[in-house]
């Protein structure tokens, strides 16, 4: 947390940072973050027992008729976090299926994703303040590995993460802060 404070911050006030700074910083939100999802996994998977209640009623929940569900939050997280840092370091995306419809099947595709990322090294992200990255959505456009870090890849990681937490408060499920923070 205390380097993706230091990003923002110096990001914001245009203080450049090495490559390395920047990609460990992407690197510890990302873990810290599929930790996060891990935990909240428990914490659902918990309450519905406890509570006599289907897991399907958490998975399909959202926080807006037009916003995606619990289940989707996860697969998107989980998403942003192997195809962003696999890019970054010059390497294919490695694509998942979004089958998942139980809280034992997001839970691996939480554990696989930890596996693709801790499969990296800081070497790998040399050069990455220059690559050109495409995303599926942005067509022939890209944006350099520097600012997709602070511009898409941890915002956008972080929201997920946020919103499927969101959704299993607005469900009653039993968590606070500290859950969201130390996963």
């Amino acid at each position: 947390i205390r380097n993706c404070l230091l990003y923002y911050l110096s990001y914001s006030l245009n203080i450049e940072q090495s490559y390395m700074e920047k990609y460990t910083t992407l690197l510890d939100v990302t873990k810290i973050g599929l930790g996060t999802l891990l935990h909240l996994l428990d914490k659902a998977e918990a309450h519905c027992k406890e509570k006599g209640i289907p897991e399907e009623d958490l998975l399909t929940a959202s926080l807006a008729p037009d916003m995606f569900n619990f289940t989707r939050q996860i697969q998107i997280a989980s998403d942003d976090a192997r195809r962003n840092l696999r890019l970054l370091a010059g390497k294919e995306h490695i694509k998942m299926e979004d089958t998942e419809k139980t809280i034992t099947e997001l839970r691996l595709r939480i554990s696989k994703t930890q596996d693709v990322v801790n499969e990296l090294t800081p070497a790998d992200f040399e050069g990455a303040d220059s690559r050109h990255i495409s995303l599926y959505w942005m067509g022939e456009n890209f944006v350099e590995g520097k600012d997709l870090v602070a511009q898409l890849a941890i915002p956008n990681f972080i929201f997920h993460t946020t919103i499927a937490y969101a959704i299993l408060r607005k469900e009653g499920v039993d968590i606070g802060k500290q859950d969201f923070i130390t996963g």
